[in-house]
Formats: C-alpha cells, sequence, structure tokens
C-alpha cells in the first residue's frame, strides 16, 4: 500500500501563500524564502520534484546556505508545461525511484526526460532520471 503525504505527516508549505503579498511577482524569491524559513528542523533531507526552475534554483541556493539545516538537497526537475500522459509517465518513473532518491546520503540534481517508447504516436512515453552535470 502506499501511503499518502497525509499519512506520513509530511508538511505541505506554499510559497505564494507565505511570501507573495512580500514580494509581488517574484516565484523565486517566494520559494527561497521558504526552503530557509519554513523548513522545520536540522540536517533536513530537501528534496525538490516539479516543472519549475524557480523551485529547482531556490532548493540549491538553500542547501548552499552555511547555517547548517539542510543535509542533502536533492532536486528533480521534470519536463516544461507535461501533457496529462506525460505528467503521469514521470510520476509513475518517479515514483519507483522515490525510496533510492531519499535513502541517498548525498546532494543532487537530476533531470527526468521523455522519449516515445516506439515510433507510432500511439506509442506510451519512457521516462529516465540522469543526473545533471552542472
Amino acid at each position: 500500500m502506499i501511503k499518502t503525504v497525509e499519512e506520513l505527516n509530511i508538511p505541505i508549505i506554499s510559497a505564494q501563500v507565505e511570501y507573495g503579498e512580500l514580494f509581488p511577482g517574484q516565484p523565486g524569491e517566494w520559494k527561497k524564502r521558504a526552503f530557509a524559513e519554513r523548513l522545520p528542523g536540522r540536517e533536513i533531507n530537501l528534496i525538490s520534484i516539479g516543472d519549475s526552475n524557480f523551485e529547482r534554483l531556490a532548493a540549491q541556493q538553500a542547501g548552499r546556505s552555511k547555517d547548517g539545516h539542510i543535509a542533502h538537497t536533492k532536486t528533480v526537475k521534470f519536463v516544461d508545461s507535461p501533457t496529462l500522459e506525460k505528467l503521469e509517465t514521470e510520476l509513475h518513473v518517479l515514483s519507483e525511484q522515490l525510496d533510492e532518491l531519499c535513502d541517498l546520503q548525498c546532494s543532487g540534481d537530476w533531470d527526468l526526460t521523455l522519449s516515445k517508447a516506439g515510433p507510432r504516436a500511439a506509442d506510451q512515453w519512457i521516462a529516465r532520471v540522469e543526473l545533471c552535470r552542472h
């Protein structure tokens, strides 16, 4: 059985709700502030997943902070503006690798790339996660 975010008691923080009024039209600043100020605890294993470069860069910047509350920063970049079919494939691939990603004792930056499984339009999308060399 797959547990939900709620069952695992994982906090969900909306950067826009928390910081949107302070920094209108600056999603990168909202996300940086949320990662730096709203994550409870020390030695956090921060994992950022999504298609936004704002969040990816904000997570990486938070991970470089010298205050030490984030031990490892892992970012997984989805395809920009995916179709529902592509998003479903991305989520499926990620769900199969999430435990391994959580267990890694290092920081990293991964791109999730999609390609067709065959030459016909009806073929399914396949995805893979590759470590970026930034």
